[in-house]
């Protein structure tokens, strides 16, 4: 994983490796992508549409930190 550009804020000598194989995405039963709102939900007056409120809470973990790395880089310019 490589972090640049304007307002970075990984140092320029530093490589992260992640092992995305060890991460997984927890979520609360209750919260996955359901309707906040039993109603219809809400229809713009200019628009052909409906918007309904979703809710979801969840985290994102890695059972198995050992096989993620940092670089760091002595010489970045060469």
């Amino acid at each position: 994983m490589l972090d640049g550009g304007i307002g970075s804020n990984c140092p320029a000598n530093t490589t992260f490796g992640l092992n995305t194989d060890t991460f997984r995405l927890r979520y609360h039963p209750q919260r996955n992508f359901d309707r906040i709102f039993d109603a219809d939900g809400q229809m713009p007056i200019d628009k052909d549409a409906v918007a309904q409120f979703i809710g979801w809470m969840g985290e994102l973990t890695m059972t198995n930190p050992l096989f993620n790395w940092r670089m760091y880089d002595s010489n970045p310019a060469a």
